[in-house]
């Protein structure tokens, strides 16, 4: 039954009503914790899921929370659901007793808060502040930012993420900071002898001309770099970056580009990662204490070679071909190079298109690494088929780790490979090199077999014996023999209800 006009007005009214209800029980709960003397440490408050009413309360709750000697405040106007506004204007205006806040400790805005030139005539009175962090605050000009920096003599960390209005921040004569997280602006000049950790991600456009200027930056030792597409690191560039900060030991550089780069030489350096960065050819990293190298790619296999680095050194990579053809014969020999030194590798490696060889794989024996974790969306039998089957003419894994959100063809193919083995099968028949140019595996006679033709054996005759576990409750054969044949929605529940891969560990003969 549809309700009348008169219905909806009522319970519009009531609704209303309870809304204006709820924002005087909160004032009257922040006014008995001022009348009480007691203290409020922290004050957390999300304006999406309040009432519109308590907008027009918000300046005297925040009056009542400031005088009550808060140290820890949040503000977040519309985190989860972000509006959209024709104009700053519109922009929640921050009190001025929040710049009043003596015993504020900590102070985070997010989303739609507006700090312009209204402030600068203001005093700000953040002298116990440690942390400020402000993503997606209008900030009028640098002026602003820049008071507010200096205003904070205490400050340890400080993030500032994409915010409106401010080109370039400058920081200096902070002697407590060790901190500093920039997102989105395009020039940054720090000169802080305390600092420890400096985060800068550029604004993701090649229009962008960010700089970075570091001066007398000794302590870092941990520099994050991405997307700053003016920057070209080279060899003179990462040479002065290491004199700058001879205490460097952890660097992440993320989509660079790395034109002229052809070593990485630093004694102090221990965790090095690069991500999906280009144009470098060929990279020698000599570093004694480095014991973790993160290479991730989306599209290519950089040549690398590790000339130095210490006894505990882990290699861990990951590669991501959604689109491009990968050539397995260029992941082997960068595995290989790498593997001239005893050093543990772990893949992970996700496909979505064509992976194959364009040789004959059976001339170089695979090198081993511990872990391989697999990731393949792509439902085209041939191409799962492809992919299982040459592989592990790539490298010989101990361990496999198959993600259950691969397709239903892949997962498939990949189980009656390793699991469903018959007695008497052989590469002829179940090992077929399938090369990238040909729709059809590489012709052979009736019963050949690789031992028979060629002097080194393939992957089937070295795999000894295939071990399965996993973490999920049931008959992991039941489970895997019906996960080809089921729904979506049953997919995802039994995704959710793993919580973990399905492992798959692997003895070689020697």
């Amino acid at each position: 039954m549809i309700p009348s006009g008169v219905d909806i007005q009522q319970k519009e009214a009531v609704s209303l009503l309870n809304k204006y209800n709820f924002c005087f029980r909160v004032y009257w709960k922040l006014s008995s914790f001022l009348q009480k003397g007691l203290a409020i440490r922290t004050f957390k408050l999300i304006f999406e899921s309040l009432p519109p009413p308590a907008l027009f309360v918000f300046n005297d709750w925040m009056k009542l929370v400031c005088n009550s000697g808060v140290e820890e405040l949040r503000l977040d106007n519309g985190l989860e659901h972000p509006k959209s506004f024709d104009s700053y204007d519109e922009f929640a205006s921050l009190p001025l007793c929040v710049l009043e806040a003596k015993s504020l400790i900590k102070l985070q805005l997010t989303w739609h808060f507006r700090v312009d030139q209204a402030f600068l005539n203001h005093p700000i009175q953040f002298s116990s502040l440690q942390a400020l962090s402000l993503e997606h605050v209008y900030l009028g000009d640098g002026q602003v930012i820049q008071k507010l920096i200096y205003s904070c003599p205490l400050i340890e960390k400080l993030e500032l993420a994409w915010c409106y209005g401010v080109k370039s921040v400058s920081i200096h004569d902070l002697l407590k900071l060790k901190v500093v997280f920039i997102k989105g602006i395009e020039e940054i000049d720090v000169d802080a002898p305390s600092l420890e950790n400096l985060h800068f991600r550029g604004l993701e456009t090649f229009k962008a001309r960010e700089k970075i200027k570091m001066h007398n930056c000794r302590n870092l030792r941990e520099l994050y770099l991405a997307d700053t597409s003016s920057i070209i690191i080279t060899d003179q560039w990462l040479l002065e970056l290491f004199q700058k900060c001879p205490l460097l030991e952890k660097l992440i550089i993320v989509s660079f580009d790395m034109t002229g780069l052809t070593a990485i030489s630093s004694i102090q350096l221990k965790v090095l990662s690069l991500c999906n960065c280009y144009n470098c050819d060929y990279l020698e990293i000599d570093a004694p204490n480095l014991y973790k190298f993160e290479y991730h790619d989306d599209c290519c296999i950089m040549p690398l070679k590790i000339l130095n680095s210490s006894s505990q050194l882990v290699l861990d990579v990951g590669l991501c071909f959604d689109y491009a053809y990968l050539h397995l014969e260029f992941l082997r020999d960068f595995l290989k190079e790498v593997k001239r030194q005893p050093i543990p590798v772990y893949l992970f490696l996700e496909l979505a298109g064509y992976a194959g060889f364009e040789d004959d794989p059976r001339s170089v024996v695979p090198p081993s690494i511990i872990h391989l974790t697999l990731c393949v969306t792509s439902d085209d039998e041939d191409t799962c088929l492809c992919f299982v089957t040459n592989l592990l003419w790539c490298c010989r894994p101990s361990f496999i780790s198959l993600r259950l959100n691969s397709k239903n063809t892949f997962v498939k193919i990949f189980c009656e490979k390793l699991i469903s083995r018959k007695e008497g099968d052989c590469c002829s028949n179940s090992s077929q090199i399938i090369c990238w140019w040909l729709e059809k595996p590489i012709s052979r006679k009736e019963g050949d077999c690789c031992s028979n033709s060629s002097q080194i054996k393939c992957w089937w005759h070295f795999l000894k014996d295939v071990t399965v576990s996993h973490k999920a409750e049931g008959d992991l054969k039941s489970l895997l023999e019906a996960f080809p044949t089921l729904s979506s929605e049953e997919e995802e529940e039994i995704n959710q209800a793993m919580l973990a891969d399905v492992n798959f560990m692997l003895e070689w003969h020697s």
